[in-house]
């Protein structure tokens, strides 16, 4: 019920007040947070430190944890701010690179699963594809309170988004898939216990099966995409040419060359901009594939 509340005040604050009040409120929550949650800032840091090869100063590393925070704080407040954003915002706040890719994908019959990471504004970015009049559902692992969740589907319907919660996707994200529609999925972080075990920023790491196993028994092309936040609060949304399941060979080792080409997508971006990563546990412990088969 806290968090019920306290979502419904920030949202209720998000979209009565200008743009300039809603960000200042948006990073002083984002620090405040900071300053709150030691197991956070550790997790940061150490994710952080991996990322950086443990080449960077200690003063640098606290700059960017804090920078986290505050992105994601930015995040949240933005999320809230769906209500007011309509085509113009995104059409004047989101350049979009990599669209021809959508088209070649759907072009083949067999759908698209645009696959991002908890990087920059996710949500915003589908929201941005949304917006062009491309009708996406997505995949999202339900807030543990109901009353929080449906808050979150609200705010993704007022956009366009239909939402599959996790543990009930898999035979409508197929249907959806088999009608050349468009899903869209987070690739990185493991909400079950099936994961593929990929090559990940020097790290032998659990990414989930879903995304991969999806498009190798429906062929569908996997369009990994990130959005990219610039100082101004203004985005890059961008995809890398569609990932095709191999033709030849048996279905784990297609899928798993679908996830590892995902991952090596995801490496060169997170090891650029660091601080845009909202990963606040301990990744690569947590997601160590040492040891495992990974399903």
């Amino acid at each position: 019920m806290i968090a019920y509340l306290w979502y419904l005040l920030v949202g209720k604050y998000a979209t009565t007040v200008s743009s300039r009040a809603a960000y200042a409120l948006a990073r002083f929550l984002g620090n405040l947070r900071y300053l709150q949650w030691r197991k956070g800032r550790q997790c940061v840091r150490g994710n952080l430190e991996v990322l950086l090869d443990g080449k960077s100063s200690p003063r640098l590393v606290r700059m960017l944890v804090r920078k986290t925070f505050v992105n994601f704080g930015l995040n949240i407040v933005e999320f809230f701010r769906f209500p007011r954003f309509d085509k113009k915002y995104f059409d004047t706040h989101c350049e979009i690179f990599g669209k021809e890719y959508l088209d070649q994908a759907l072009a083949r019959g067999k759908g698209a699963i645009f696959l991002s990471a908890h990087f920059g504004n996710w949500e915003l970015g589908v929201a941005a594809y949304a917006s062009q009049g491309h009708p996406i559902t997505v995949i999202a692992l339900p807030h543990a309170n109901e009353k929080v969740e449906r808050m979150f589907v609200m705010q993704r319907a007022r956009k366009g988004l239909a939402v599959l919660p996790t543990q009930a996707a898999l035979r409508p994200a197929m249907r959806v898939l088999k009608e050349n529609g468009i899903l869209g999925m987070l690739g990185e972080r493991m909400a079950g216990d099936e994961g593929v075990p990929v090559e990940f920023c020097g790290h032998r790491v659990l990414f989930p099966k879903g995304p991969a196993w999806m498009a190798v028994k429906t062929g569908a092309a996997v369009i990994p995409t990130l959005n990219l936040r610039h100082k101004d609060n203004t985005f890059t949304i961008f995809s890398d040419p569609p990932i095709l399941p191999p033709e030849e060979g048996k279905d784990e080792e297609k899928i798993l060359t679908v996830t590892q080409r995902f991952a090596t997508f995801l490496e060169r971006y997170v090891k650029r901009y660091p601080e845009l990563w909202a990963t606040f546990f301990e990744f690569f412990q947590r997601q160590s594939a040492e040891g495992g088969s990974g399903g």
